[in-house]
């Protein structure tokens, strides 16, 4: 009875986070308890958030580490492909020689002993008299020919290819050079040069990659790259 009489038990109803619902009243001792629960609930909470905090900090510090390497990864492959590129535009750029298969005379370059013939005036060149004048490439013809050898025949051709592709060798477009008796001149690859002499069509169709052009009794003098416009037009 003593018991009964000192304490008064209610029924006491906490909610999962430790709260007492509304409407209900605590006893002491139920009263005890509660701030107990709720004691325990604010620490689990702590300690889970702290938790949380530190397994959100990793994965991003991991994230943030992911991502770098990625970042670098893809770096590297577009380098790898990238600068090869470039690099070979740049080679390319500086091997190129201006293509002179379009060039026409200028009329007042006509007149006088020798004439001046453009690739675009080999379609309705004739034979003539007059000594002929063209510029144009030095090339090899069937066999490759070192830097350097003298030699006494040459092709002539209007354009020099590059680095990554070799030149067009269009028959119509190739003029095989013979040097007068006693002419040697050292060969030069794709230098552009004046080319002098008798120049006349071959006679029959000419096989693929031989010359459709001979020009005989000729000499060579060294070109520059002004003389395109100073004496064609483009």
């Amino acid at each position: 009875m003593a018991f009964a009489a000192g304490f008064r038990w209610t029924t006491v109803l906490v909610s999962a986070q430790g709260a007492v619902l509304p409407g209900h009243h605590l006893t002491k001792p139920a009263w005890r308890i509660n701030n107990a629960v709720r004691r325990g609930s604010r620490h689990n909470a702590h300690m889970g958030a702290r938790v949380i905090d530190r397994t959100f900090r990793r994965g991003a510090r991991k994230s943030s580490a992911r991502e770098r390497q990625e970042t670098r990864t893809f770096g590297l492959i577009a380098a790898a492909i990238v600068c090869p590129m470039f690099l070979a535009f740049i080679l390319i750029g500086a091997d190129m020689r201006t293509d002179l298969s379009a060039i026409k005379a200028l009329p007042q370059a006509l007149r006088g002993d020798t004439t001046l013939v453009g690739w675009a005036d080999l379609e309705t060149q004739k034979r003539s008299s007059h000594r002929t004048r063209m510029l144009g490439y030095v090339m090899d013809g069937d066999r490759p020919v070192p830097d350097g050898t003298r030699v006494t025949t040459f092709v002539l051709m209007p354009e020099a290819g590059h680095l990554m592709h070799p030149a067009h060798r269009n028959s119509e477009e190739m003029v095989e050079v013979h040097l007068a008796p006693g002419l040697t001149v050292p060969y030069r690859d794709r230098t552009l040069s004046w080319a002098v002499g008798n120049l006349e069509r071959k006679a029959g169709k000419p096989r693929f990659g031989q010359a459709a052009w001979v020009m005989s009794n000729a000499y060579v003098q060294r070109a520059v790259q002004r003389d395109i416009a100073r004496w064609f037009i483009l």
